[in-house]
């Protein structure tokens, strides 16, 4: 008998049929790989979002603050977008910080009126 090849597919490196698929891990690859483009806001979200979902909170608080440093550093107080804000109320909730996360939280739907 004669084996028959497979031709193979490339890998599909699509970040959010990853994410769908609660393919966390992949997922960082991706992000860590390059192979997605994303804003370095929304890069440190992903990050802490896929490494609190595989247990990973010591990832997840690095992410947390290279955000806040990333804050501070781009943007003025009142220039900050308020996205970011969002993110880091969702990073501070899934640390367990759930008063910083409300505050935050509340911060963002206070100064969107």
């Amino acid at each position: 008998m004669k084996m028959m090849s497979r031709a193979r597919s490339p890998p599909d490196f699509d970040f959010n049929s990853y994410i769908e698929k609660r393919d966390y891990v992949g997922a960082l690859a991706i992000i860590d790989f390059g192979e997605v483009e994303l804003s370095p806001v929304d890069k440190l979200f992903w990050v802490g979002y896929c490494s609190t979902r595989l247990g990973g909170r010591r990832n997840n608080n690095r992410a947390k603050e290279a955000l806040l440093e990333l804050l501070s550093e781009k943007f003025q107080d009142e220039d900050v977008p308020q996205i970011a804000h969002l993110y880091l109320s969702i990073a501070y909730f899934q640390l367990g910080r759930y008063t910083d996360a409300e505050e935050t939280a509340l911060s963002v739907t206070q100064d969107s009126e």
